[in-house]
């Protein structure tokens, strides 16, 4: 089996990359090929945890899980990969960056199933953290940005990512000092926000726009999105069904289930543009880590990248 540590990854991952696991995680959770479950535990009231997230893909020919926990301040994650025919142990990945690159990857195919690839946007980013700067990364690689504003309630934040992002990406991005001085105007809302359970915009800040991205509100007691945001939108993408009962968002907004539609489902479909606007709302699945740590492994093998070892275990024969 292979390991690869956080140092390798640079060379064995691209935005492109990230974009096709995303695709692939999607149709296979949308055709009814992802078998999944989810653990979590924690102790000293919370500040010490585990979560678990398995998931099998036999028609990708993986399982495994991604586990990642939480102790004095310090958060270690990792994918292990393993094939499906026989159980091999395939390798462990470093997943800290694993998770930031497939949430933007993601929610990057949401909004080019909604919005399409053959018009110039606006883009409004609310947030300035890793996660909205990758988001604006995977963006500008699926729709033709003419420019971006960056709205956060940390000014220091935001012309940092103002800076990096138009030096990295050749875009005008703007920093603003207020939601709608970001939102006016714009074709297109990416947020990735941590805002401890408060709400952040209403439906009224992001109604001029035509897609809404929202991945800040992954559990029950975290929000971004107030509900009247998803009750007014006309069309809404979600990456797994889990995220109906996960999110906080999605639970305030308290929609029937017919109201949501899979992003795989809308992948094999063209584009559709709708009044007033369209949400795609992701929570992430362990497909989505599992399909491109499975990738990174393949590309390691070719390059010879990372550390080979033996199995850490042994396969029993059962008489």
């Amino acid at each position: 089996m292979r390991m690869i540590d956080a140092a390798d990854l640079p060379d064995l991952v691209t935005q492109e990359d990230a974009l096709a696991a995303a695709r692939d995680a999607a149709s296979a959770r949308a055709a009814g090929e992802v078998i999944d479950g989810r653990v979590q535990f924690d102790w000293a009231n919370g500040e010490s945890g585990v979560r678990i997230m398995g998931a099998a893909m036999p028609s990708l020919g993986i399982f495994g899980y991604k586990q990642f926990h939480w102790i004095d301040g310090g958060v270690w994650y990792a994918c292990h990969i393993f094939r499906a025919s026989d159980g091999a142990p395939l390798g462990v990945v470093d997943a800290a960056s694993i998770t930031t690159l497939r949430t933007a990857a993601t929610a990057a195919v949401g909004v080019e199933a909604l919005y399409g690839s053959d018009r110039k946007a606006v883009v409004a980013v609310i947030g300035s953290g890793a996660e909205a700067q990758a988001g604006l990364r995977a963006l500008a690689r699926v729709v033709p940005i003419r420019a971006a504003r960056v709205y956060s309630r940390n000014t220091v934040n935001r012309e940092i990512f103002a800076t990096r992002m138009n030096d990295e990406l050749a875009l005008p991005v703007i920093p603003v000092d207020t939601l709608r001085k970001a939102t006016d105007g714009v074709d297109i809302v990416y947020s990735a926000t941590q805002s401890n359970g408060s709400v952040v915009y209403h439906a009224d800040d992001v109604a001029g726009a035509a897609v809404v991205a929202t991945i800040g509100s992954t559990s029950p007691d975290q929000r971004e999105a107030a509900g009247d945001v998803f009750a007014r939108a006309s069309r809404i993408l979600i990456d797994t069904e889990d995220a109906i009962a996960e999110s906080g968002d999605l639970i305030e907004a308290a929609l029937a289930p017919e109201s949501f539609e899979l992003l795989g489902t809308a992948l094999a479909a063209p584009a559709r543009r709708t009044e007033p606007y369209s949400v795609f709302k992701s929570i992430g699945s362990p497909e989505q880590d599992l399909v491109l740590a499975a990738h990174i492994l393949r590309r390691a093998e070719e390059h010879g990248v990372g550390r080979t070892v033996a199995p850490a275990m042994s396969r029993k024969q059962n008489l």
